[in-house]
């Protein structure tokens, strides 16, 4: 017996080596599925971040457009406005063109006969106090 009892325990170590080992597979296991899921959990949160990010751009991206549109609306308002205001200077222009050579031709006129005379070109000079255009320059025009 005593050479049955050395054998036992020899069968004894290596099960119970087997049943260490089967233990120490399921830790490892257990730790590389821990692992797999911390990393799923922050591939996931990352993900979440990503999608905000690009819902702000997107956003961000809509608002800047907008403001895109009113600015050009604004430019386009703003050349129509020129438009107006250039075709007001050049009738403005001409207006004055005209009354400039009216004048000329009522006061300046290089013929004797067709001057005013002396008392109407004096009844012309505005003196304070007065019409603006006399009367008597009213009835000689």
């Amino acid at each position: 017996m005593s050479g049955d009892s050395l054998d036992a325990p020899e069968a004894v170590v290596p099960f119970a080596l087997k049943a260490k080992s089967a233990a120490s597979d399921l830790d490892t296991l257990d730790a590389a599925g821990q692992t797999i899921l911390s990393m799923l959990y922050r591939a996931a949160g990352e993900a979440v971040a990503a999608d905000a990010n690009a819902q702000q751009a997107v956003k961000l991206a809509n608002d800047l457009v907008t403001q895109l549109q009113d600015a050009e609306n604004r430019i386009k308002e703003l050349e129509a406005s020129v438009r107006y205001h250039e075709q007001r200077a050049d009738r403005a222009e001409k207006w004055m063109r005209k009354i400039s050579a009216e004048i000329k031709q009522s006061f300046f006129r290089t013929d004797a006969k067709d001057r005013p005379s002396r008392a109407v070109r004096r009844s012309l000079a505005f003196q304070p106090g007065t019409e603006a255009v006399p009367a008597a320059a009213k009835r000689a025009l």
